[in-house]
Parts: C-alpha cells; sequence; structure tokens
C-alpha cells in the first residue's frame, strides 16, 4: 500500500539533548493537512550523535518556513515519514544524494532508521526517481548489522552501484601494472 503524499512546512527545527550529553538528536515539527485536518508532528529521528555539528548540518537541511513533500500513513494521519533530498556542494557543482527511511521488525522489536544511497550524482532528475522508488508505504528488503539493527543498509542487490566502481578501479590498476611491466620489459631488455 502507498501512502499519498501531502505539501508539508516545517514549523521548527533544533538540536535536542534527551538523554545525556553524548546523545544529541534532531527534533523537526512539520505541519501538514490530512483527512480534512491541519495536522503537526514532532519528529525525533531514531538515531544520536555526539557531534553537535553533523546534527546540526542535517537539521539545517530543514529551516523553518521550507516545504517538503511527506508521505502519510493512509491508515493513520498523525504517522508520516518524510524524505530528504540530500545535497551537498563541491568545487566542481552540486552533487545529489537520497535519504530514505525505513520502518522494520527485528526480533519483535520495532525499529525506524534512516540512511543515505551512499552514490552521489549531480544528476538531480536520477536521484529524484531513486527516491520515487522507495517513497513511503512500498516494501523494500535492507540488511541491518546483527550486534546494533540501528544499522542499515538498502538496495544491496544493486550490484553495480553496490561494488562498479571497486571494480573499475580494481581493472583500472591492473591495466596500470601491465603496462608498467612491459614498459620496464622493453627498456631493459
Amino acid at each position: 500500500m502507498t501512502w499519498p503524499r501531502a505539501s508539508a512546512e516545517v514549523v521548527s527545527s533544533r538540536v535536542i539533548n534527551v538523554s545525556g550529553p553524548q546523545k544529541l538528536q534532531p527534533e523537526l515539527v512539520f505541519r501538514y493537512d490530512a483527512a480534512g485536518q491541519s495536522r503537526e508532528r514532532i519528529i525525533v529521528p531514531n538515531w544520536s550523535s555526539a557531534s553537535y555539528g553533523m546534527v546540526r548540518r542535517f537539521v539545517d537541511q530543514f529551516p523553518a518556513g521550507r516545504r517538503l513533500m511527506v508521505g502519510v500513513n493512509p491508515v493513520d494521519p498523525d504517522d508520516i515519514a518524510y524524505e530528504l533530498e540530500w545535497s551537498f556542494r563541491q568545487q566542481r557543482g552540486q552533487l545529489f544524494d537520497s535519504r530514505i527511511a525505513f520502518r522494520y521488525l527485528v526480533d519483535g522489536r520495532a525499529y525506524t532508521n534512516a540512511t543515505t544511497y551512499g552514490v552521489a550524482s549531480s544528476n538531480r532528475d536520477g536521484v529524484r526517481v531513486r527516491i520515487d522508488a522507495f517513497a513511503p508505504g512500498t516494501s523494500h528488503p535492507i540488511r541491518y548489522r546483527p550486534g546494533d539493527p540501528n544499522v542499515i543498509r538498502f538496495d544491496l542487490d544493486n550490484w553495480w552501484a553496490t561494488f562498479g566502481s571497486h571494480v573499475a578501479l580494481m581493472a583500472m590498476g591492473a591495466l596500470f601494472l601491465t603496462m608498467g611491466a612491459v614498459v620496464v620489459k622493453v627498456f631493459h631488455a
């Protein structure tokens, strides 16, 4: 079942410290319309960091007044899923990555965590296609770390995205090694 989308406004965003100095978390407040009512929802993602700078950079992606699309649970309109088209600047332009949130069960315990795809691209439309493929309410296989189910990875069945750049770099290394051996053999002969 796909969750319908709604336009939401960020009411506020801040860094909070609810469970100790090493547990900084983002807090996001969204306002949106669903089931004929205006609603506000406070979201505290299920991750924390000791790095204020890292959490602040995440929070800065959600300034008050920003509008974005959220998925609204058709069974419970107070339950929303937000998605973030993550971007960062490099010297040659802007690169985009996607941050996808998943809800899943491990040993009967419910988790909600987000992770980035990890392959940045200058093609914003390509990243949008990836985000749409993981729309709220759709189901996808994920992998989690057995000792810490909060650490997740997704789309690992996409062999090229997972291993393609590594294989290409190894092939280039083998080519240069072969070329070097030929040059050494020719000049020492």
